[in-house]
């Protein structure tokens, strides 16, 4: 999802409490990926440690850099649901040129890499800000043959039901375009 969409707090609401590195605020706050995975004790591993432990899935992930590593980070809690899960947080995706500029990796291999290994993908939008950027719409394109592990999640949708259902048009027509 794009930036502010709600991914860290949903992640957070899974788990039932807040993890090591998670950052929430209105403006862009999650700036890398994130590994939300189960451990005894909370920290935070990074990019580089976890692609060099064999013990853990990430080890392909150096054929996207340095500097994608600088940018991927491991989360370990003790929450329950991690003894079955890993959650993978992701950047949000902002408009423009910032995001062509800023980012020295290609996100959407990431996220196609990402897509391959999930048995769940969820893209989050905001009910407020529907507009895909040329960044999240590549993003999602990359997502293609994994149609069937992709749910919509339309957060921030507490409105009365007519501007709702504009809402939701407004979406499936957006997505339409993809």
């Amino acid at each position: 999802g794009q930036y502010s969409t709600g991914k860290t707090t949903f992640i957070k609401y899974m788990l039932e409490r807040d993890f090591p590195g998670s950052h929430i605020g209105p403006e862009p706050t999650t700036d890398r990926f994130m590994g939300v995975m189960f451990g005894k004790e909370d920290r935070r591993i990074p990019g580089n440690a976890l692609a060099a432990d064999l013990e853990k899935p990430f080890t392909a992930l150096t054929k996207f850099g340095i500097n994608f590593l600088n940018k991927f980070e491991g989360s370990l809690c003790d929450a329950p649901i991690l003894q079955r899960i890993t959650f993978i947080d992701t950047p949000g995706v902002l408009s423009g040129e910032k995001q062509r500029i800023g980012r020295s990796y290609s996100f959407p291999e990431v996220i196609e890499w990402f897509a391959e290994r999930a048995d769940r993908i969820l893209l989050l939008f905001d009910a407020h800000k529907l507009d895909i950027s040329d960044e999240f719409k590549s993003a999602i394109e990359s997502l293609r043959g994994n149609d069937d592990k992709i749910r919509i999640v339309l957060n921030k949708s507490d409105m009365e039901q007519q501007q709702l259902m504009r809402v939701y048009g407004a979406l499936m027509w957006s997505l339409g375009k993809v």
